[in-house]
């Protein structure tokens, strides 16, 4: 989220690639808000709690961009400054992050995360049970798989369907993301994986009774349609005294007007 030292308000970016802006002190960009003609400057005059009373619900219509403020190679990582608020609360959180590592109050020792799994399993096989018996993934994780099924002559329910390409979009969408479980693993003629597997079709369904959830069996998965997720509470960002701060906009183009309902 972004913040401001002056103000209660917090801005939550609703595009997923600002979330790969790290913090540098010597950055190569920085942020300012857009001219698009969806970005709404005259919100600037309104209270927080007039946004948040007004009829039209004024959530979302605020846009920012990050700008270039030196050239940037090609392959070359974007940076901004998230501010001296966010740097002076990292520095104590490390300081006190670090003193409780020595006082072994914190594992050194890091769980694998879906992140970690994801990236050994690019090419690594899926396990069957029989493997899982004896080598069973992380309890922190669980194992997806992107699933569309042909259409034509549906088997009933419990019997074997075919994994198959959408007609239109792609299968690598989070609405064909589900719950799975590999009964099977082979290999083609290219060395290429390809599994059959137990398919949960309610991927919204939180109930661990999988008597209640329709389950079918689909062939010919390749290995590309799979993908760990972390269980809900056990990201890094769940971790005890994990550190958070906003990211601060830059004060000289925050609005001077009544969002800074924190100034002295």
């Amino acid at each position: 989220v972004l913040g401001h030292p002056e103000s209660t308000m917090t801005f939550i970016p609703a595009g997923s690639a600002s979330t790969y802006i790290n913090h540098s002190p010597e950055p190569n960009a920085k942020l300012v808000w857009s001219d698009h003609p969806n970005h709404n400057p005259s919100w600037y005059e309104f209270t927080p709690e007039q946004l948040l009373e007004h009829e039209d619900k004024l959530h979302m219509g605020l846009l920012m961009k990050a700008v270039a403020i030196k050239d940037i190679a090609k392959d070359e990582e974007v940076f901004i400054d998230y501010g001296p608020e966010w740097t002076k609360a990292w520095e104590e959180h490390v300081a006190k992050w670090n003193k409780k590592v020595e006082n072994g109050e914190i594992d050194t020792v890091w769980p694998l995360t879906a992140l970690n799994l994801n990236e050994q399993h690019r090419d690594k096989p899926f396990r069957t049970p029989e493997e899982l018996e004896t080598d069973p993934y992380p309890e922190n994780v669980q194992l997806r798989c992107y699933v569309v099924v042909a259409d034509d002559n549906e088997p009933p329910e419990g019997e074997l369907h075919q994994w198959s390409e959408p007609v239109k979009g792609s299968v690598y969408d989070a609405e064909h993301l589900f719950d799975c479980k590999v009964l099977e693993r082979g290999e083609d003629d290219y060395g290429k994986y390809w599994y059959k597997i137990l398919w949960q079709d309610d991927p919204d369904d939180d109930d661990d009774d999988d008597d209640d959830d329709t389950q079918n069996i689909v062939d010919n998965v390749p290995h590309t349609a799979f993908l760990f997720t972390d269980k809900m509470g056990t990201s890094d960002m769940h971790v005890k005294d994990a550190f958070r701060h906003y990211i601060g906009i830059p004060d000289e183009i925050f609005p001077k007007g009544p969002w800074r309902n924190l100034a002295a």
